[in-house]
């Protein structure tokens, strides 16, 4: 069964002598790269965007690019920690915004035309999104930041988490069981641009008795009596933007009266959470262990809407 995540990147662009003072501003989504994409496999969105750096070019932004195409100066600037909110309804996201600024004289003397994000200011730092500046018009500009002015960035990444269901099969002992996956407690803490998406130390499973299936903003579905258990994973693959999980019950685990109804998942660092639901339910005793492998699959990707 695979689930989908969508991701994206909005930019809030000023030039000025302070914030109270700004002579130019922009704003424009961003292209998250390839190796950003790649890079999700191992750290949460957040981290991977700590460092801002400009340049000259005005090239077109490509999906293979690592990095910008002609830096200016070695210029970067930290963001510090940042803002979470959501949507507060549907179309459901959540957004984390950090702030940067390029202090005065030290991006100007030549027009700037990208902007890309990194996860360190080392000089092979992997390039997790760029940009080309662009006025209101979406069109690609240069931008002159003069010598006593500041430049500010505000990057807003968001995600979202998906609103319709997914379904699957799981076969067991010749036995077809439908499965049925919807996102969990989107509108509350449950989701975070803070939290790993896919690393392996970060997902919980629950098996739980009750089939209930709860709204996707709803907090949980019934966990009375659940087994968390501990899981594994698939290598990652580069160029993949996913990653399976794999669960086993031992004999005296999840040995509920009525069967196994559904799972709860969910990533313990608040990245995202999911609920399931399995028909007809998989019966199991303390003469039978369980092993489920690569039933669960974690894809992420660009969302279309930038």
């Amino acid at each position: 069964m695979n689930i989908n995540l969508g991701l994206s990147g909005f930019l809030h662009v000023k030039i000025g002598k302070s914030e109270h003072d700004i002579r130019q501003e922009y704003q424009f989504n961003n292209m998250i790269t390839n190796t950003g994409l790649d890079s999700l496999s191992d750290d949460s969105p957040v981290t991977l965007t700590q460092y801002c750096r400009v340049g000259q070019s005005s090239a077109a932004p490509e999906e293979s690019q690592a990095d910008l195409v002609a830096r200016w100066g070695d210029a970067s600037a930290a963001g510090p920690s940042g803002s979470s909110t959501n949507s507060g309804g549907s179309p459901w996201w959540h957004a984390y915004t950090r702030k940067y600024q390029f202090k005065a004289g030290s991006v100007s003397g030549a027009p700037l035309g990208e902007i890309g994000f990194f996860d360190s200011n080392q000089e092979d730092a992997p390039m997790f999104s760029r940009a080309l500046f662009k006025d209101s018009d979406g069109n690609p500009i240069t931008i002159n930041v003069l010598e006593d002015e500041i430049l500010f960035i505000e990057y807003t990444l968001r995600m979202f988490p998906p609103e319709n269901d997914f379904t699957g099969t799981l076969t067991i002992d010749g036995v077809v069981h439908t499965v049925v996956a919807r996102a969990l407690a989107v509108g509350g803490s449950g989701w975070s641009l803070n939290g790993d998406l896919s690393r392996t130390y970060s997902q919980q499973v629950y098996f739980r008795e009750s089939d209930e299936l709860v709204s996707i903003d709803a907090n949980g579905p019934v966990l009375n009596p659940s087994t968390k258990v501990n899981v594994s994973y698939a290598a990652y693959s580069a160029g993949s933007y996913s990653r399976s999980v794999s669960a086993s019950l031992g004999l005296n685990q999840a040995n509920f009266a009525t069967g196994i109804g559904g799972l709860a998942i969910l990533s313990s660092s608040g990245a995202w959470r999911f609920q399931v639901k399995i028909t007809p339910k998989i019966m199991k005793d303390n003469k039978s262990v369980l092993t489920l492998n690569s039933f669960f699959t974690l894809k992420w990707g660009r969302h279309s809407g930038g």
